[in-house]
């Protein structure tokens, strides 16, 4: 009886976490959300899942945290790089604890920073890495949801389960595949390499021309080149390049009519691993699944874009 009990249990605090949803926006081609962090407090939240560090908005930890017993503030000074340059912005503190978000107990280790000097997290009060829900994370892009766990057996077989690998550096799940793209059958090109799931990319596919290899395959994809980038972007023509092939198939995922944006990106120690990056315009086409503990993610097709092969 024991036993039957607990294994109840167990499936109730599963359902449980699942029913959980976290309503899900766009905002400028990134995932945003909102935490009610300890039953009051309404945070508005950048989701990640290619930047290992939790940031918190200076002025919102003053205001809302800092009254919490269960956190413990220090004033060390330091810095962060943000994911994909060599700048480095000056942090605050770090916070330390427990808080509960959405019903949800969260240990956190999050570095203070000044948001409202920061243009691209200005007006947000958290940079969240989705690992730190630790429970597999569902995200319904076309009906705007963010929900915990992994759905029932039945429901799980209509996803095309991918085996990949975890990178501390970035608390990112990645690829290691092959990237093909073409108009025909006759007419493909290919690259091999490490592609990170990214949810603070807003393209479908962002590939960093600094790896040689990727160098090498624009020389061979000229002819899938956009000539005129100048209204898409601020950079010259040599650093930004975008591809547009009728079809791109990462492993058994492919999708139709989208675009490759190629720019240089410098290396560095969290992303050096990476030839590119997998992002939202090409997620949204699926319902997906990021399965941290067991490095897989699982793709459910919800558009007539987007093919899953099996």
């Amino acid at each position: 009886m024991k036993k039957l009990s607990f294994f109840i249990l167990l499936v109730l605090q599963a359902t449980i976490l699942y029913a959980q949803k976290f309503h899900i926006e766009w905002h400028r081609g990134h995932l945003l959300t909102h935490f009610t962090i300890n039953a009051v407090t309404n945070a508005k939240v950048f989701l990640e899942s290619g930047f290992s560090q939790l940031l918190i908005d200076k002025q919102f930890a003053e205001k809302h945290l800092k009254s919490n017993p269960n956190l413990k503030f220090t004033t060390e000074n330091s810095s962060v790089a943000t994911w994909g340059t060599t700048k480095h912005i000056r942090t605050e503190g770090i916070v330390r604890g427990l808080i509960t978000i959405n019903g949800k107990e969260i240990w956190i280790n999050g570095v203070l920073i000044d948001f409202s000097e920061q243009p691209d997290w200005k007006g947000l009060d958290m940079v969240f890495p989705i690992k730190d829900f630790n429970q597999p994370v569902y995200i319904n892009y076309q009906e705007h949801y963010l929900t915990l766990g992994i759905p029932q057996n039945e429901e799980l077989k209509a996803f095309h389960c991918m085996l990949v690998d975890y990178d501390e550096n970035t608390k990112g799940l990645y690829a290691d595949g092959t990237l093909s793209i073409g108009n025909s059958p006759q007419k493909q090109e290919f690259l091999k390499g490490n592609f990170l799931f990214d949810l603070g990319d807003s393209n479908p596919v962002y590939l960093n021309r600094n790896h040689p290899e990727v160098e090498a395959f624009l020389v061979r994809t000229q002819d899938f080149l956009l000539k005129d980038t100048s209204k898409i972007g601020t950079h010259s023509v040599s650093d930004l390049a975008v591809l547009l092939p009728k079809k791109m198939q990462l492993g058994k995922l492919e999708q139709t009519d989208g675009n490759i944006v190629v720019m240089r990106i410098p290396i560095t120690p969290s992303n050096q691993r990476y030839v590119g990056m997998i992002g939202n315009q090409f997620l949204e086409h699926c319902i997906i699944i990021f399965d941290f503990e067991n490095r897989k993610m699982y793709f459910k097709s919800v558009s007539d874009k987007f093919k899953i092969y099996e």
